[in-house]
């Protein structure tokens, strides 16, 4: 089953040296193994909510788990695209037991080391295919499909 993974603009902060890609868990108490991190998401009228989240610091996956990144029409918002990601054959294994295991859990969502969204797990991920990076502008979700691609390339 597939599940969509509503994502949004990361921070203008220099992220150069952040990684590109990872997933990780969301937990509801603060520990030395959490950093807390907020993602901001717009709510009409030029109004946007802020909610911040423990989020675990040991990942659960990154861009080496990866098969491929493209482009997509949202399938609910036809005026946003967004990114589908592709995992390889390694990686949909993991994702598909990681997610059944976690089922009701928030996933966190990192891009360039931003949290760019926290979607709660309803089910099971046994595609092997997330989407991410959701945007008005066509343009955007390119250059994210590209920057992941790149970066696939590169192992």
């Amino acid at each position: 089953m597939a599940a969509c993974l509503f994502v949004l603009a990361a921070g203008a902060a220099d992220l150069t040296n952040a990684p590109l890609f990872q997933i990780g868990l969301v937990v509801v108490t603060p520990s030395n193994e959490t950093e807390q991190m907020s993602v901001t998401y717009p709510i009409g009228n030029d109004a946007v909510h802020t909610e911040a989240f423990n989020v675990r610091k040991m990942v659960a996956f990154d861009e080496s788990v990866l098969k491929s990144a493209s482009v997509v029409k949202n399938k609910h918002y036809s005026d946003l695209f967004e990114v589908e990601i592709t995992f390889n054959d390694e990686g949909r294994k993991r994702l598909a037991e990681f997610t059944s295991k976690n089922i009701g859990k928030h996933l966190a969502i990192i891009l360039f080391g931003q949290l760019d969204s926290a979607p709660m797990l309803k089910s099971e991920i046994s595609s092997g295919k997330v989407w991410v990076g959701s945007s008005h502008s066509e343009e955007k979700a390119k250059d994210l499909a590209a920057k992941i691609n790149a970066a696939i390339t590169k192992r």
